[in-house]
């Protein structure tokens, strides 16, 4: 099991630097959770389509700080990701990710997730560190807006239960 160390922040579209994406790998992502965490289990278990590929992931919250958590990912075949959707809860996760190339306090790329759908209007940057030291480092570029690395709100599997943060949804007139 890999440790995820991220952080994450928001991103208003009028400050995002748009001359980025032509740099960047572009992944259309639909995933749904077979498991959210809770007090008494915290494993989340979520599956994945990236383009073409499909993954099974378990991540488990470190105790203390979102920041860090355990990660456990496999490839799985098409079938098994059809026939693992029928097992979903909560609502399903469209977002397009832009993996944009950034060598800077320890981080080789930044995520940008424009999420789409029922949370459309979100836009979100995630950087993973190589450790802890790194990730507390880190240096955000000006365009990135509030941090939300340790509010569970903006978690996947939060989006995924609960729709956006109230604040969200004014700001971005989103239902």
């Amino acid at each position: 099991m890999a440790n995820e160390i991220e952080r994450k922040f928001l991103v208003d579209k009028w400050d995002f630097p748009g001359y980025l994406i032509g740099t960047a790998e572009k992944l259309e992502l639909v995933q749904a959770y077979l498991q959210f965490p809770t007090p008494e289990i915290p494993t989340e278990k979520r599956i994945r389509k990236s383009n073409d590929s499909y993954f099974y992931t378990e991540k488990t919250k470190s105790k203390g700080s979102l920041l860090s958590r355990q990660e456990e990912e496999r490839e799985i075949t098409k079938e098994e990701f059809e026939n693992l959707m029928l097992q979903q809860k909560g609502s399903v996760i469209q977002k397009l990710r832009y993996k944009i190339p950034y060598q800077y306090d320890g981080a080789s790329c930044i995520e940008l997730d424009v999420y789409k759908g029922y949370l459309g209007g979100l836009i979100v940057a995630e950087v993973e560190f190589p450790d802890i030291e790194s990730g507390k480092g880190f240096n955000p570029p000006m365009w990135f807006g509030k941090e939300v690395t340790e509010d569970k709100a903006y978690k996947n599997a939060s989006l995924a239960q609960k729709g956006l943060p109230a604040v969200k949804r004014e700001i971005y007139g989103a239902r």
